[in-house]
């Protein structure tokens, strides 16, 4: 079943078990609703409840983080109105930075406004696929040059890009502001969140390099990550490239850290 409010969907699979765990799919920049379907599906075939939604691109492009609150608002709040938080345990899944952006968000919805009380201290994992990214305006340049055809749209966009880039070099960007201080933290708890990382080296959006140093720097405070690193899939594209190994490693560690009442299929 599927019910639908703008820009968030929910599928609930039947039948289902009223304890198993909702999972948040946030997508990534200019992601299509049927290519987040399918991770949906998936879920769903394993007895997980779903939701899924993109946060619109100029918000992340332009790094306007009050924007960027405000989707992530909406998610709560359509999760809410669906009945699927905070009676169920969460599962966030994000999708590059436009779903780590939206995470965060989320975390800090949750601690500070008291009509989402409850909700954090049921998160029971954290996955990022392709994420989370520590470059600027340039890397978001980047990314709108990858998802706009050529044409004038194109070649106006990237110009206003290349003016935010200047502009951020003197006062920076309120997205990215803190951003690595939060995702070295979450995990951290209370309550402590086990974490998967699915990356890639020959991903040029998401540098491995930095990953692996957050990691480590997590690793070594005692979080509870997982990752794998593959050594030749494209930004989002893993499970697309690597399909047999995503689906393992997605499986076992929801199984291990958010499993639903019906068993994961392999």
């Amino acid at each position: 079943m599927e019910e639908r409010s703008g820009p968030y969907t929910a599928s609930v699979p039947s039948p289902v078990s009223p304890t198993a765990p909702v999972v948040m799919i946030l997508g990534w920049v200019g992601a299509g609703d049927k290519a987040l379907g399918k991770y949906a599906q998936v879920l769903g075939s394993w007895g997980y409840p779903t939701t899924r939604s993109v946060v619109p691109s100029k918000h992340v492009l332009l790094g306007n983080k009050r924007a960027v609150r405000a989707h992530a608002r909406g998610l709560l709040d359509f999760a809410l109105a669906q009945g699927l938080v905070p009676s169920r345990p969460l599962v966030l899944y994000s999708f590059s930075n436009g779903g780590a952006y939206v995470m965060n968000e989320i975390r800090q919805l949750c601690l500070e406004d008291k009509r989402y009380d409850g909700i954090w201290q049921r998160v029971l994992a954290c996955i990022f696929d392709s994420a989370p990214a520590f470059g600027g305006a340039e890397v978001r340049r980047r990314v709108f040059e990858t998802i706009t055809p050529p044409g004038l749209a194109r070649a106006v966009g990237g110009l206003q890009l290349r003016l935010l880039e200047f502009v951020e070099g003197f006062r920076g960007n309120a997205l990215n502001h803190g951003f690595r201080k939060d995702m070295l933290e979450l995990g951290a708890g209370p309550p402590r969140v086990p974490l998967l990382y699915l990356f890639s080296e020959a991903d040029e959006l998401t540098e491995a390099p930095r990953v692996k140093a957050l990691l480590d720097q997590k690793i070594a405070l005692g979080h509870d990550v997982t990752f794998k690193c593959w050594s030749d899939s494209a930004h989002v594209m893993h499970m697309r490239q690597h399909p047999d190994e995503y689906i393992v490693e997605l499986a076992r560690f929801l199984q291990r850290a958010a499993p639903a009442k019906a068993r994961a299929r392999f």
